[in-house]
């Protein structure tokens, strides 16, 4: 007796393709990811930075908008330099069903040095 041939089914694709549309597109768990940031020391942030007018803002007013200096020098000519150092640190994750995973982390270091002079603000620069 012959054997009946069995033959597996196919799954149309009418079916096929909006399951698996639908599937990527239904849910965040087939492909996550995210961001986050943190900033640690004496942060300055731009706008405050901006209102820093050399000739016009003192060093106390510096002090007292963007808080105490990482470090403070007396430079050989007698002026002072107020330097303000931060570090930002980004890191990403992100993932793919499950399977693909990454990490990365990047990090910068910022600095701003402010001269005073005589109590003004001489200068003021990123560096």
């Amino acid at each position: 007796m012959p054997r009946p041939i069995h033959r597996p089914r196919r799954v149309s694709r009418l079916v096929l393709v909006p399951a698996v549309g639908a599937a990527f597109l239904s849910g965040g768990c087939l492909i996550t990811s995210g961001s986050e940031t943190r900033i640690t020391g004496a942060y300055v942030d731009r706008e405050a930075l901006f209102e820093i007018r050399p000739g016009e803002t003192t060093g106390a007013q510096v002090e007292q908008k963007l808080g105490p200096p990482t470090s403070r020098s007396v430079l050989d000519d007698g002026a002072e330099r107020l330097v303000y150092r931060w570090r930002r640190v980004t890191e990403g994750s992100g993932s793919v069903f499950l399977i693909f995973g990454g990490h990365s982390q990047r990090e910068v270091v910022e600095q701003v040095a402010i001269t005073v002079r005589d109590g003004v603000v001489e200068t003021v620069e990123r560096i």
